[in-house]
């Protein structure tokens, strides 16, 4: 039985991902690359195998468009971390919308 009550897809493909700075400044120059796993119009999860992310971290993510060369620049908040095996994580986002 699915936990949310928001259905995801299964959409797997890499994406590249930065990590912003403390208090408002632009995201760390270098990018990482993990593979998307799934994804709901309310976040996704990702599949990490570098440093893992912690829990309450925003990332600025660039999500690729299916059958198109576009990415989608989200930011989002890393929920929950999840070892799966050594030097490997899932990691749940929360897509940082704004409202109105």
């Amino acid at each position: 039985m699915e936990k949310r009550g928001i259905h995801r897809f299964a959409y797997v493909h890499p994406m590249s991902y930065a990590r912003m700075g403390r208090h408002g400044r632009l995201p760390s120059p270098s990018t990482s690359v993990g593979q998307i796993i799934n994804v709901s119009n309310m976040g996704m999860q990702m599949l990490v195998g570098e440093t893992p992310l912690e829990t309450g971290a925003v990332i600025q993510t660039h999500i690729p468009m299916a059958g198109t060369p576009v990415t989608l620049p989200v930011l989002s908040e890393v929920r929950w971390v999840k070892e799966i095996a050594p030097g490997q994580w899932h990691v749940g986002f929360l897509f940082l919308l704004g409202k109105g």
